[in-house]
């Protein structure tokens, strides 16, 4: 990633600000380039400039990463998010020039080139719609995430297809499963964030997640009335909690929990049918699994 953020003409200040998010991008656990590896492997690829494709994935979705969290303005920790908004702005423009030239120099087919550029656009328009904040019914949130999470996952699987020269009906089953798995993911963080207090509590932001529209559903329910009035801005945050109580008991109680966990476990049965179908050697195809959600798999 370093080398091919030196290969452009950025120098001084502005390539070491992008060669810190870098840095910053490597402490987090999990790699999206080890996904366009294994896809790679998974059909049999020998494109020797495979890891070079996959670091420039990763600043491709370093980008994504970095766009999220100045429009969502959390993840204050976060070097980009510690630096004026204008300089944040220009590197993910920059990181994203990184990956399109870088992906022209590997010498992929001006198709698969721009077969990224719609996933990518269409991460875009999942995004805008999280920023709007309308989704109104679990469906729409659930498409809303296969735009925003499952265009990610469709990014990193496509260029590891793509290197292996792998496509047709093949390559429709492994964007189908990036869109499982990135609902299997999105999910999760879903839970994590509407059950910790603090300044990125779902609740707290009014963000419409899927446990939260499950919440806001329970309109016959005179128990969760505070819920729906906090979110019409009845009541604020701290008079919420005191009319709630215990707010960890209150989300047990909800059942919200339980229902998303079902969704998500829909997703897994999803993910499994089509890891099924695919034509590909069963040990491989396990790799693939255990990379992308096996986390998730239930015995």
């Amino acid at each position: 990633m370093a080398r091919i953020i030196r290969s452009q003409p950025y120098d001084g200040e502005f390539q070491e600000l992008l060669l810190s998010f870098v840095s910053e991008k490597a402490k987090e656990r999990g790699s999206w380039s080890d996904i366009v590896r294994c896809v790679h492997t998974l059909y049999s690829g020998a494109n020797p400039r495979i890891d070079t494709i996959a670091a420039a994935a990763e600043l491709a979705v370093l980008a994504s990463d970095i766009m999220d969290d100045l429009q969502d303005n959390d993840q204050t920790d976060k070097l980009w998010m510690q630096c004026p908004p204008a300089h944040a702005l220009n590197a993910i423009v920059a990181l994203m020039m990184c990956f399109t030239s870088e992906l022209g120099r590997c010498g992929l087919p001006s198709e698969a080139i721009a077969d990224a550029g719609r996933i990518i656009s269409r991460s875009l328009q999942g995004q805008y719609r999280d920023i709007r904040n309308t989704a109104q019914t679990p469906d729409e949130y659930l498409q809303l995430v296969q735009e925003k999470s499952g265009s990610l996952f469709q990014l990193v699987v496509h260029l590891g297809s793509a290197a292996a020269d792998a496509g047709g009906p093949q390559w429709n089953l492994l964007m189908d499963l990036a869109d499982c798995t990135g609902m299997i993911h999105q999910i999760q963080n879903d839970l994590r964030d509407i059950t910790r207090l603090g300044q990125k509590n779902d609740v707290l932001l009014k963000r419409r997640t899927l446990p939260v529209l499950y919440l806001l559903s329970l309109t016959e329910e005179w128990e969760f009335r505070h819920f729906q009035q906090y979110y019409r801005g009845e009541m604020d945050w701290e008079e919420f909690l005191q009319r709630t109580g215990d707010y960890g008991t209150f989300i047990d109680a909800s059942g919200c929990l339980e229902y998303s966990m079902v969704v998500q476990g829909l997703c897994v049965d999803r993910a499994e049918e089509l890891m099924v179908q695919m034509d590909v050697p069963p040990s491989r195809k396990e790799q693939l699994r255990e990379i992308m959600y096996g986390a998730f798999v239930r015995e």
